[in-house]
């Protein structure tokens, strides 16, 4: 029976180049234990979460803003379900603003988020099959990558919340263009622009270094949109799910909130190993080989 049923996966594989490539990507997802480490990467986000909201909230709270300005645009990238208890917790920070919280928040999410960045070089390890970096290199990319999230997201987070002004320069600049006068709609443009660069550079900066580097940008692109409707949907069926709070009491918003960490987790490595797989296929080499041979 399962003799058989290769049988018919190669007579697929030979036949539709779609359907092999999608095999390729589940052979490689399944091979290097993607869930596995997406597990890992969540937990480490769960960590980072917290304390870059404590950082990047107390930075922002130095601006002119309303709490309600801030959680309104929390609203539209956290599952619903969460988004109450993010909303206390980003009420109670702009309410207490400090140098010690904004520092404090600074060094633990820094250092969580580098342990994330770690996670993810490692599984990008197992599926390209050597190290990117090694020793010092290996914790001096992390701290550094994990700066470089801190900024992007504080700056974009900025734009967003008080930029009336870049949205008429935008739409001066690109008056040529059918923009969306929605500034909702601008704001979610530009989060996913900001997505896309972090993508971009985040498989960049993972991918082997050498002189046949991977493509990195046909992933970035696939996983941002990816991300963006695997969390609408994700949102939508727990919408539908209205027994959940019945089944977890209280603890229904952080067990949402770490399934959709999860979830992330699984897509984000994902834009890594469709890269691998562009990357093997194009070359005209075996997506799969020996776990004895990748480090």
């Amino acid at each position: 029976m399962e003799e058989k049923l290769y049988e018919y996966l190669d007579r697929l594989k030979e036949r539709y180049p779609v359907v092999a490539f999608v095999v390729d990507v589940i052979e490689v997802y399944l091979d290097r234990r993607v869930s596995r480490s997406s597990a890992e990467l969540a937990y480490y986000l769960l960590l980072t979460l917290f304390p870059l909201l404590i950082m990047v909230i107390s930075a922002v709270g130095w601006l002119p803003l309303e709490s309600e300005m801030v959680t309104a645009f929390l609203k539209t990238i956290v599952p619903a379900q969460s988004f109450e208890l993010i909303s206390d917790y980003v009420t109670y920070v702009l309410s207490r603003q400090s140098i010690g919280l904004f520092l404090a928040g600074l060094i633990m999410s820094i250092t969580a988020s580098s342990a994330a960045f770690r996670s993810l070089l490692s599984i990008s390890a197992e599926i390209y099959g050597r190290r990117t970096f090694r020793g010092i290199w290996y914790m001096l990319t992390s701290l550094l990558f994990s700066v470089l999230l801190l900024v992007l997201v504080y700056v974009s987070l900025i734009v967003v919340l008080t930029g009336n002004w870049f949205f008429q320069w935008f739409r001066n600049l690109f008056y040529m263009l059918p923009l969306p006068t929605n500034l909702k709609w601008i704001r979610l443009l530009i989060l996913f622009g900001v997505a896309l660069l972090f993508l971009t550079l985040l498989y960049r900066v993972t991918a082997p270094w050498g002189n046949k580097r991977p493509p990195v940008v046909k992933g970035a692109v696939s996983i941002a949109v990816l991300l963006v409707g695997a969390s609408a949907l994700f949102s939508t069926f727990i919408n539908f799910s209205a027994r959940y709070s019945t089944v977890y009491g209280s603890l229904a918003s952080v067990i949402i909130l770490m399934v959709w960490l999860y979830l992330c987790g699984n897509i984000v490595i994902l834009g890594n190993v469709l890269n691998y797989v562009w990357w093997r296929r194009k070359q005209g080499l075996p997506v799969r080989f020996l776990l004895e041979k990748r480090l």
